[in-house]
């Protein structure tokens, strides 16, 4: 009975060693797969934007850009701006960058190369249209709310990286547009464009659009406080 026993006990152990080899196998198999699957995730998070930024610098959409520039400037001076009328540009831009914030919201960009590659054109956009979104907004609550979320998230970025994309003042927006509006009468097409960094923080880690010492605000319309997608 004691040799049974024994030989009970024994086939009891390797069994149960045999289990734990088996799930071990299994664990390690499921924490590989989930590795390799995060690290294709991140590498189509990083084509898309190589992606989006090539559309960007496109010579179609460099035209754009450069049309909107000389919309808002006349000579090197911002020009007024009628909320319920804005350059046509100004829709093509918020449109890409609706696109852009979409991509993010749906985890295909991420928020940190978002802020990152075009950082320096969402602050202008944003600190310049947003009372044309808030007018867009009163009609439609779903207008460039995308958007919205997309700037919100790039503030934590800001208050994280020491950034300040989003501060955009007369003289500030004066610099943008020139360098936008010159776009098309350069050699560079086919070269990605990237703006004359401005004084910052030093904790900001990406380069950010001219600026000048100005402290003239612009005024803006108080945005509704609309949410209509539950965020992510």
């Amino acid at each position: 009975m004691m040799i049974e026993s024994d030989g009970m006990t024994r086939a009891t152990w390797l069994l149960a060693y045999a289990t734990f080899g088996l799930v071990g196998t299994g664990l390690g198999g499921i924490v590989f797969v989930w590795i390799q699957l995060n690290q294709e995730r991140k590498q189509k998070r990083v084509e898309n934007l190589e992606r989006q930024i090539d559309m960007f610098e496109s010579e179609r959409f460099r035209k754009v850009r450069a049309r909107l520039g000389d919309e808002r400037l006349k000579g090197e001076r911002l020009r007024d701006l009628e909320p319920g009328d804005p350059p046509k540009g100004c829709y093509e831009v918020l449109d890409f960058f609706e696109h852009i914030a979409l991509l993010a919201r749906e985890r295909n960009l991420s928020i940190f190369g978002v802020w990152h590659s075009f950082g320096p054109w969402i602050g202008p956009v944003w600190s310049d249209f947003k009372e044309v979104i808030a007018i867009e907004q009163i009609h439609n609550k779903t207008t460039y709310c995308d958007f919205r979320w997309l700037v919100a998230k790039i503030e934590k970025v800001e208050k994280k990286e020491g950034g300040d994309f989003l501060k955009y003042e007369q003289d500030d927006l004066e610099s943008h547009y020139i360098y936008e509006r010159a776009l098309m009468d350069s050699n560079v097409v086919g070269v990605r464009s990237r703006p004359t960094p401005r004084k910052r923080s030093k904790k900001a880690s990406a380069p950010i659009p001219p600026t000048s010492t100005s402290s003239n605000e612009n005024k803006v319309l108080e945005l509704p406080d609309v949410n209509v997608r539950d965020k992510k």
